[in-house]
């Protein structure tokens, strides 16, 4: 245990690999694997004082009402001021994100998600809560290790898997298949049931990419953006088309599990 600045860290030996890649998709299997025996590990952490502040079980609803309480009020700033070229698209979005958060919201009252919680809160276990992959090291001996966990709390497995997952799509693209062997890979380890299909469809459902764009093409008056970035706030780019029709695909199908 080290002190540095005020706080207190943990060292570990030193490790000669690379940040994960998302377009390598061993890269991607070992990290979902890594991901699963983390979870199977993280169970039963005990510790003397548990931060009231990162037990997160059953706060999905708060945290959402609070993000769309942000979206409605940067569209309220935007339609006031509509001061680039991006305004009436990045309204459109938000829109639309609005929509979309409400539709989650709803979603998150039916009854697996107090279930959910209950059954993960039982386990005591422990989430990374920013898993990502620059938080993701393959050594060249064929190893992955997970790093940055200063983020960790208490909540649901599936906020991990699902971050990941989310984080992933919004670069490769909305692909029920490729989602679906995802989710496989992490089953494999640490079995899932129905339940957390269902939290994860609520968590696909929710916009959780809106703050990035609203910054990126309006709080920081940009005025230039690659074709690839302008699909993401473009209601009727491919992408986003993809994207909505992937949210409704998977909700279907984790309803008929």
């Amino acid at each position: 245990l080290i002190p540095y600045e005020g706080n207190q860290y943990y060292l570990s030996r030193w490790m000669d690999g690379r940040e994960s890649d998302y377009l390598n998709l061993l890269d991607i299997k070992n990290s979902i694997e890594a991901l699963a025996k983390f979870h199977i590990g993280a169970e039963g952490f005990q510790i003397r004082q548990r931060e009231h502040q990162r037990r997160l079980y059953g706060k999905w609803k708060q945290g959402f009402q609070e993000k769309l309480s942000e979206i409605e009020e940067a569209k309220r700033t935007i339609i006031a001021e509509g001061k680039n070229s991006y305004s009436q698209m990045i309204i459109e979005y938000l829109t639309n994100s609005i929509k979309d958060s409400k539709h989650a919201l709803a979603l998150i009252e039916r009854p697996f998600y107090e279930k959910i919680n209950a059954r993960d809160e039982d386990k005591e276990g422990f989430i990374h809560h920013d898993y990502s992959f620059h938080n993701i090291l393959h050594t060249f001996d064929g190893q992955t290790y997970i790093g940055g966990l200063e983020k960790c709390a208490f909540d649901v497995r599936m906020h991990d898997l699902g971050h990941f997952i989310f984080r992933l799509m919004r670069r490769k693209g909305w692909d029920m298949e490729a989602v679906i062997n995802m989710i496989d890979y992490y089953s494999e380890i640490y079995k899932l049931e129905k339940l957390d299909y269902e939290i994860l469809a609520v968590y696909f459902a929710f916009p959780h990419d809106y703050k990035q764009f609203y910054r990126q093409y309006y709080a920081v008056d940009r005025e230039a953006a690659d074709s690839e970035e302008l699909e993401r706030i473009n209601i009727e780019s491919d992408y986003n088309q993809a994207k909505r029709s992937f949210i409704k695909e998977f909700m279907k199908y984790s309803e008929l599990l």
